[in-house]
């Protein structure tokens, strides 16, 4: 089975320091790319084409919302995940408007990203192709 290939997007270093180091640890995983605001993660995924873009909401240059909205409508075939502080129904309902494919509170990262992964790669990445 092919690797579950990730671009990360959050506009904290630490942040992206953080998941990079986790994500590196895991198999079936490959980090493609990092993204420092919604216009760069817009650019990696027109670029690289990762099958997941773990992203969050509130980035300079361009939100996370109008980022995931462009990508959706690039291609609906790349799966996102919201990784953000913003716990609000709110935000988790234009989620869903965005036909984002996740959401995930930072302050539950730890406990919830190792099964959203085992879950995007249980699933067959080569049916997600651009």
């Amino acid at each position: 089975m092919p690797s579950l290939r990730i671009l990360i997007a959050d506009d904290h270093e630490g942040f992206r320091d953080e998941v990079t180091h986790y994500l590196r640890k895991q198999k079936g995983i490959e980090l493609i790319g990092r993204a420092s605001n919604g216009m760069e993660a817009v650019s990696q995924a027109h670029l690289l084409h990762p099958d997941l873009i773990l992203m969050d909401i509130s980035m300079p240059v361009m939100s996370g919302l109008e980022a995931a909205r462009q990508i959706k409508e690039y291609s609906s075939g790349i799966k996102i995940v919201f990784v953000t502080i913003h716990e609000e129904g709110t935000y988790q309902s234009l989620a869903k408007v965005l036909g984002v494919d996740g959401f995930i509170c930072k302050t539950n990262l730890k406990r919830e990203l190792p099964a959203l992964l085992e879950r995007f790669t249980a699933s067959h990445p080569e049916q997600w192709e651009v």
